[in-house]
């Protein structure tokens, strides 16, 4: 053999060395590319469309979004279809959605700051914490100088700050997947949130601990209109002869077709015949199959404008969802305050 040779087959192993060596390489580079070690997305990503070339389409959820009912003190539902894209989470789309504020005329009203934006959503167990930007916190824009000495002005400023927080709370705990909330305010726009007092949020009913940071809070149904709390929202007004909240829980149409009377006369009717309800308690209700109608029990305590003291057990009252809100036929409230 040759010198020329020796030398050609020294150098073909070189490269045959180097080969081995840069496959080798590759190798490794593509298996922990793969595994499990590369950074995950963050919760707080923007949502850039990544449906933009067409392969992976957004999900399309379906949820319960918690607005307040007209003036009341209580929310009710709209169910809205929200699309969730693959880089963000779907709390975060359900949030935005929510801020949005309600998509139809049904009587839902926004209860949180416009300007408010999702700084960041993130978990602990099974407690979701949302840091939210400090416009949450802001007054409403049309209060007067010195509200704050205006009990009614300043109780309405409380509501509506509670409305909000619950607002929050039972829609992302109605999701399913979480049983707790905390809600954080970014108040320097740095991305971190901080712990804000109950206060802050309107609960300022226990003195004792209105200065504690607000705790993970659940889904709280006792300021949500299900059928129950609808008939027990109405008889309170009606003990309270509060004629507008009443009215404001009456059907437009009645089944049998009837228009429900102008708010004067409704009011007129009631005073003129109003009976002094000296207590209540709501029993009990069930729900027909396609959850369109429900059947409330109260147990009653009045007295007629005649002075006949009447007590009924289970008394039912039916109601109908109208756009998710339950409604009473005007005639149907008449009807429970008669001397049967």
């Amino acid at each position: 053999m040759t010198q020329e040779t020796k030398n050609l087959i020294k150098l073909i192993c070189a490269i045959a060395s180097v080969a081995v060596v840069l496959i080798a390489a590759l190798i490794l580079i593509g298996t922990f590319s793969g595994s499990g070690i590369t950074e995950a997305p963050s919760s707080t990503f923007n949502p850039v469309n990544p449906d933009a070339d067409g392969t992976i389409p957004p999900e399309q959820i379906k949820v319960k979004l918690y607005f307040r009912y007209l003036d009341t003190d209580m929310l009710a539902a709209e169910t809205r279809t929200i699309q969730s894209y693959a880089n963000q989470r779907v709390e975060v789309a359900v949030l935005r959605a929510l801020l949005a504020g309600p998509s139809r005329e049904s009587g839902l009203t926004r209860v949180i700051d416009s300007q408010t934006r999702v700084v960041s959503v993130t978990d602990e167990g099974d407690t979701l914490i949302v840091t939210l930007s400090e416009e949450f916190l802001r007054k409403s824009s049309n209060l007067p100088d010195g509200w704050g000495e205006d009990a009614a002005l300043r109780e309405e400023e409380y509501l509506k700050k509670r409305l909000a927080v619950h607002s929050v709370v039972n829609t992302l705990c109605g999701m399913g997947s979480y049983s707790h909330v905390q809600i954080l305010i970014d108040f320097n726009n740095t991305g971190i949130g901080e712990r804000v007092s109950r206060s802050s949020f309107g609960f300022v009913e226990d003195a004792e601990n209105r200065s504690k940071p607000l705790q993970p809070l659940s889904f709280d149904e006792s300021v949500v209109l299900t059928a129950k709390n609808t008939v027990g929202t109405v008889l309170k007004a009606l003990a309270a002869h509060d004629w507008q909240t009443v009215y404001q829980f009456l059907s437009a149409k009645t089944e049998s077709g009837l228009n429900r009377p102008l708010y004067e006369s409704v009011a007129r009717s009631l005073q003129q015949n109003a009976a002094k309800l000296y207590s209540f308690d709501v029993t009990g209700g069930i729900y027909s199959a396609d959850g369109k109608s429900a059947v409330v029990f109260v147990d009653l305590k009045y007295e007629l404008s005649s002075g006949t003291k009447i007590s009924k057990s289970s008394a039912p009252v039916r109601l109908r969802a109208v756009n998710e809100v339950w409604l009473i036929d005007h005639d149907r409230l008449y009807a429970l305050f008669s001397e049967g």
